[in-house]
């Protein structure tokens, strides 16, 4: 599958090309934060026995896993 991305120059006076940049790169400061601590959360996650315990389960017997879950 191929992707095509088309840039446009923005046509504003500067001080709004400004305030964009600084909403954008607050946005993106945001999102890597929210990244990082979704990623945290998920290491921490798979270390413990009782997700090891449902995957287990998961395997076997999706049914109990479901339920158990």
């Amino acid at each position: 599958m191929t992707y095509f991305v088309v840039e446009f120059p923005t046509i504003s006076e500067i001080y709004k090309n400004n305030v964009l940049n600084n909403r954008f790169e607050i946005g993106r400061n945001i999102y890597n934060s929210l990244a990082n601590i979704t990623l945290k959360r998920y290491k921490e996650m798979i270390k413990t026995q009782h997700y090891r315990q449902a995957l287990e389960l998961h395997k076997t017997n999706k049914r109990e896993a479901n339920e158990a879950l």
